[in-house]
């Protein structure tokens, strides 16, 4: 069985993750949905794409023999790298559904952050007028200051679980807790 290690390039891709959630960060305080457009736009992209190269390591796309419903071990998908992520220390502890819940959470509330950035405040207005309407049942949204304050919480949401969950994932490695692995099928060499 021949493996891959990919924790370094995780572990780069997840710090680039922080970093651009920080620089997003900055730049949606206080939110202002035409200013600074084409910088939001080009970071957000970035974030996009760093988000999914994770997000391949932890789920790899199906083959086509596998998207038409054939079992894998008769399409080409047999023959790929399958990941695997791991403790060193404690092999017999199993890290792929942690890894993969985790690098599906930070693809959710990226692509989250993306539709917020996108919400036009003037839009978001209308949601705000029926949420006051409805104050006197659910009070809490009673204390909403604009439209711009809306849009602005909300990415605020989505940005700080993106960077908390790059931020666990580089604490396991950086430890050495955990470990991103490719392995490659016994019969292929």
């Amino acid at each position: 069985m021949k493996k891959s290690d990919f924790t370094k390039e995780v572990l780069r891709d997840s710090k680039e993750v922080v970093g651009i959630v920080s620089d997003l960060g900055k730049l949606a305080k206080p939110f202002h949905f035409d200013q600074n457009r084409a910088e939001k736009d080009r970071l957000l992209v970035r974030l996009h794409l760093v988000v999914n190269r994770i997000y391949i390591r932890a789920f790899p796309p199906l083959s086509s023999g596998e998207l038409h419903g054939l079992p894998e071990e008769i399409t080409e998908g047999a023959w790929e790298d399958r990941p695997i992520a791991m403790n060193p220390n404690k092999p017999e502890w199993e890290f792929n559904s942690w890894f993969r819940e985790k690098t599906s959470d930070m693809r959710r509330f990226t692509d989250s952050a993306f539709d917020h950035f996108e919400t036009n405040p003037r839009k978001a207005a209308r949601w705000m007028d029926n949420t006051n309407r409805a104050a006197t049942e659910r009070p809490r949204l009673s204390r909403v200051e604009s439209p711009e304050a809306i849009v602005e919480s909300f990415l605020h949401t989505d940005l700080g679980m993106v960077q908390a969950t790059a931020e666990s994932i580089i604490e396991l490695i950086e430890r050495g807790e955990l470990k991103i692995a490719e392995v490659r099928p016994k019969n292929i060499e």
